[in-house]
């Protein structure tokens, strides 16, 4: 909370015409993530999202990251089947234009925030 209340002061700073450029990237945001975490919901989902941040790709792209577990399918593997799955593991996921399919990159296991 320590950081939403630091944020809200650096909001208050903003000019009305900053505060209107804010509110459609923060719109552009939320349908990325609606976008990316409801698709349509299986017997069990292949990836579990832990954590989702937006940011950029390593080349420059406007990017969800998402924290995620993943399923391997195999029926007797136990961290699947008894357990949230593998990893979790960082992906991006980013769109070349607004027309273009959603593409997503593993990352891996170390923090891309960092």
């Amino acid at each position: 909370m320590e950081n939403l209340d630091w944020f809200k002061q650096q909001l208050k700073r903003l000019t009305l015409s900053e505060l209107e450029v804010l509110e459609g990237w923060i719109q552009e945001q939320k349908q990325l993530i609606s976008q990316v975490s409801s698709q349509p919901s299986k017997k069990k989902s292949k990836r579990r999202i832990v954590k989702a941040v937006s940011g950029h790709t390593p080349s420059g792209k406007e990017a969800l990251w998402q924290l995620e577990y993943v399923r391997c399918g195999k029926p007797r593997c136990q961290k699947c089947t008894i357990g949230d799955g593998h990893g979790p593991y960082w992906y991006y996921y980013w769109r070349e234009s607004s027309r273009d399919k959603l593409k997503s990159k593993y990352w891996g296991k170390r923090d891309p925030l960092i």
